[in-house]
């Protein structure tokens, strides 16, 4: 057997297990870790001072629940208009950094302006399509504009979704500098 189908079958097994101890089913766990490596990629991307990481996946890794599920990301763009198609551009960026850990994001990237009539506030909606082996997932992606970040943004490392994941370990790299480009501010 290749050493590619190795690792793939080592991540679905990673992946099978974490699902089992965080009682979540193995979809969510999918979704799960690909988000994961999705802010992993954001926090290594030339975009990652533009966008900032808030809602469930940063309060949930505050609280030290930092696998409470949630199905989609949100995010703050503090410059720039809501334009779909730029964020678009943005996010093929993004998943076109390269990482070894099982996971291809689909070049097929949905966005489109949300209005949030309710509180005012315009946005977009992202959707990717990943595929990690032969299993496909979806990430939705918030985008909010312009809100006002106080105190001022930090760096924070976020929880990885494995924590002992084999691409850390055959790439040699710690956790620390694994983790540190996921952030509050990516």
């Amino acid at each position: 057997m290749s050493r590619k189908k190795d690792k793939t079958r080592s991540t679905h097994q990673l992946i099978g297990n974490r699902a089992r101890e965080l009682g979540l089913t193995r979809e969510d766990a999918f979704t799960a870790y690909v988000m994961d490596r999705l802010l992993d990629r954001l926090g290594r991307s030339k975009h990652a001072q533009d966008l900032y990481l808030k809602g469930g996946l940063l309060v949930a890794n505050l609280v030290d629940a930092p696998h409470r599920f949630t199905r989609d990301i949100d995010l703050l763009r503090r410059h720039g208009p809501p334009s779909p198609d730029e964020l678009r551009e943005i996010f093929r960026d993004i998943v076109a950094v390269p990482a070894d850990d099982g996971v291809a994001f689909h070049q097929g990237i949905k966005a489109e302006r949300a209005e949030h009539d309710a509180d005012g506030y315009d946005g977009v909606k992202v959707w990717l399509g990943a595929t990690v082996g032969k299993r496909e997932t979806s990430v939705r992606i918030d985008i909010g504009f312009g809100d006002a970040v106080a105190p001022p943004a930090t760096r924070r490392a976020l929880t990885p979704f494995l924590a002992d994941d084999e691409p850390a370990r055959e790439e040699g790299r710690t956790r620390p500098s694994r983790s540190s480009p996921r952030s509050c501010r990516p």
